[in-house]
């Protein structure tokens, strides 16, 4: 009898430990996917800041 209570248990934790994994793995997912996206972002931003220094260059050199 204290076996099966033992089975259950280690079963019990299995699954929680399964449950638990995969909401580690969604979670790594989304982070993944920000992570994406903000790399994204930050090339733009990296494009505009070096297409507004080279308009600032160019406005001083022609002075």
């Amino acid at each position: 009898m204290r076996a099966v209570g033992v089975q259950n248990m280690l079963k019990t934790f299995s699954k929680q430990r399964e449950s638990e994994q995969q909401q580690i793995q969604s979670e790594i997912i989304e982070k993944m996917v920000e992570l994406d996206k903000l790399k994204i972002e930050y090339q733009y931003l990296q494009r505009i800041e070096s297409e507004q220094q080279e308009m600032i260059d160019n406005f001083y050199q022609n002075q």
